[in-house]
C-alpha cells in the first residue's frame, strides 16, 4: 500500500498553484488572509464538511499532523465547505483544535483545488506544486507516508526558501 502511495504522489502533476487566499473564520470572523510570499512553507489543506462521516474519522490524523509539524514551516489548515456557522460550532466541539478552520461556502479553494469527494488532504510545497493529493480516511502506514513527505517538502523549503528572522 505505501508503494502505491508513493507512486501515486509521484504521478501528481506538478503545476504550481497560488497560495494567496483570503476566507472567513468558521466563526465569522473577518477573513483569514494567506499570502504565500508572507506564510512562506508547506501547507496541508484538509478539505472537510460536516456531514460526512469519514471526515470525521480522518480529523485525529489531521490534528497529529498539526502537532508533529508545530514547530516547522509547515501551515495545516482545515477548509470547511459548509455555509452555516452553526455547522462548525460543531465540527469545532467535536474537534478542538487551535489551527485555523476556514469556511469556503464559496467553494473558491474547493473550485480551484477540484476537491471531491472528501476528506480531501492536498499537500502543497514552498513552491506551489501539489505533492501530495489523498481523498479518503487516512490508514496508519498512509499517515506516515505523509509524515515523511511533508518532512521532506518542509526541509526542502527550508533549503530553498530560507524563513526571514
Amino acid at each position: 500500500m505505501r508503494l502505491l502511495f508513493l507512486i501515486l504522489v509521484s504521478l501528481l502533476p506538478s503545476s504550481a498553484y497560488s497560495l494567496d487566499f483570503s476566507l472567513p473564520k468558521m466563526n465569522g470572523e473577518p477573513g483569514e488572509v494567506f499570502n504565500s510570499e508572507d506564510n512562506r512553507g508547506v501547507y496541508v489543506l484538509e478539505f472537510f464538511f460536516n456531514g460526512c462521516p469519514y471526515c470525521h474519522e480522518n480529523e485525529p490524523n489531521i490534528e497529529a499532523l498539526s502537532k508533529e509539524f508545530s514547530s516547522d514551516p509547515v501551515h495545516v489548515l482545515d477548509i470547511g465547505r459548509d455555509c452555516r456557522n452553526s455547522d462548525y460550532k460543531a465540527w469545532i466541539s467535536r474537534h478542538p483544535t487551535s489551527r485555523p478552520v476556514l469556511k469556503d461556502c464559496q467553494q473558491d479553494l474547493i473550485s480551484r483545488f477540484q476537491v471531491s469527494p472528501y476528506p480531501t488532504t492536498i499537500v502543497i510545497d514552498c513552491s506551489g506544486n501539489v505533492v501530495s493529493r489523498k481523498t479518503g480516511a487516512m490508514s496508519s502506514g498512509e499517515y506516515h507516508d505523509l509524515v515523511s513527505l511533508i518532512r521532506s517538502a518542509s526541509d526542502s523549503c527550508v533549503r530553498e526558501r530560507p524563513l526571514s528572522n
